[in-house]
């Protein structure tokens, strides 16, 4: 009856430890967890931006470039040749029009600060 009593004793003063080490591994467990979550949605977001940039955002600066050889290839008194111009300007990608400020933001909005860092 005694060993059982010291038994006891012995769990009752070890449970603390033995708490604090289980609970020590489950944080770490968690913790490893949830980076893993951020690093696939890390991944998954940079896989996003990589695609926008290499089709939509490319696909707009190629249209934009046709539309200024429409533009150039039109009269000068052409009545088409303001609003086109005034669609070369929403579209520039040098100067920062709403269009292509709006696609710079959204890669930035995903993490990825500019086209040197989707290479």
């Amino acid at each position: 009856m005694e060993n059982m009593t010291l038994l006891q004793d012995a769990m009752k003063a070890t449970w603390p430890l033995s708490k604090s080490i289980w609970d020590s591994f489950r944080l770490r467990e968690l913790s490893r967890q949830l980076n893993n979550r951020f690093e696939e949605r890390l991944a998954e977001r940079t896989r996003i931006a990589q695609e926008l940039h290499d089709t939509l955002l490319q696909g707009f600066i190629s249209a934009s470039m046709q539309l200024h050889v429409a533009a150039d290839r039109l009269p000068a008194d052409s009545l088409a040749k303001a609003p086109l111009g005034r669609v070369l300007q929403l579209m520039e990608p040098a100067e920062p029009g709403p269009c292509s400020e709006s696609g710079r933001k959204r890669l930035q909005a995903l993490g990825i600060r500019g086209p040197e860092e989707l290479a």
